[in-house]
């Protein structure tokens, strides 16, 4: 971070007055945030971009930052950095499209998740050029395909990503939710297909996708663009669903992606599981990391079986559950 930190601090005391709604006003919930800011802030680079823990940068990295930004935003923070990393998102777009670095083609992935953080920040007409073109890639059969694909065997060791197509279940679910946060009336046809996509080919909930080692955080997400789109009519349709998942063995991060859905009619679970994920905090501010399966032994030759997520992508989907 550039300019004096004691500036950035100063600002910061005063922004905790500006608390979510969610939350009550309790001076420790208000240290959990402001710490949540410190730690995003402190991985954001001069440009705008944000950095893991090896000191990489890529689209995907910045744009969970972006929408940890937007989601403590959303919770009342003032959040000024926000402004250059918007800049650097904007300028990395290929024909009005994100990939998750510049050396790969656009992926429609990446792109629902900049325009998740983007919505906290532009009037939706200036997001209409990047979403209509996202909206055009559906398929006829109603999918948005990724250019993200895992080996077909354990002995194919690199990620193919950028060569082959694949249908992913948290792809659908995340497009789905952008094109609704955006306007769901502009792309009611595009959301109309998706879902019925979606609901035909009862995707295999249990193989997690390749980002997400999450039981269901695909349904989460794909469930949260239904509450986007159809507001309280969601609720009679799909409460059973929602008081079955709650039953379910779930990941802290599945549970704080449940929370915007929960809020308004499980008050219990709401409040248990808000309660559990800021006690998780660590004392940097952070969330914990969660393990998946690695597909890069030659890059990460520390970790034969499993490498640890960064902890600036569990910190974003955290906030984003807690401040929405």
């Amino acid at each position: 971070m550039g300019g004096d930190p004691r500036a950035f601090i100063f600002s910061l005391v005063f922004s905790v007055s500006f608390l979510p709604s969610c939350y009550p006003s309790s001076q420790s919930i208000n240290f959990k945030m402001e710490k949540a800011l410190l730690f995003i802030a402190s991985r954001q680079r001069e440009d705008g971009s944000f950095r893991n823990f090896y000191g990489e940068t890529h689209t995907f990295l910045t744009g969970h930052g972006l929408l940890a930004l937007g989601s403590l935003k959303k919770c009342g923070m003032a959040v000024p950095q926000a402004q250059k990393t918007i800049s650097y998102l904007l300028a990395k777009s290929q024909s009005s499209l994100w990939s998750f670095d510049n050396s790969l083609p656009p992926d429609a992935d990446d792109t629902a998740l900049v325009l998740r953080g983007l919505h906290y920040f532009l009037p939706k007409e200036k997001l209409f050029r990047y979403a209509d073109k996202l909206a055009s890639l559906q398929k006829e059969n109603g999918s948005w395909p990724t250019w993200l694909a895992v080996p077909k065997s354990k002995k194919q060791k690199q990620l193919l990503r950028g060569k082959v197509h694949r249908i992913d279940a948290e792809v659908q679910a995340h497009v789905l939710l952008a094109l609704a946060i955006i306007d769901s009336q502009r792309y009611q046809k595009n959301i109309s297909k998706g879902i019925k996509f979606f609901k035909k080919q009862n995707l295999n909930w249990q193989k997690s996708s390749s980002w997400y080692v999450l039981l269901s955080y695909p349904r989460i997400l794909f469930y949260r663009a239904l509450l986007y789109i159809h507001n309280q009519n969601f609720w009679q349709e799909e409460s059973l669903f929602l008081h079955s998942i709650t039953k379910q063995k779930l990941s802290f991060l599945e549970k704080s992606s449940l929370l915007p859905l929960l809020k308004n009619k499980y008050l219990k679970q709401y409040t248990q599981y808000r309660k559990e994920i800021l006690s998780l905090q660590n004392p940097d501010g952070s969330w914990p990391a969660y393990p998946y399966y690695t597909l890069y032994p030659k890059e990460h030759p520390n970790f034969s079986k499993f490498v640890v997520q960064d902890t600036l992508l569990s910190t974003a989907l955290v906030l984003n559950g807690l401040c929405n």
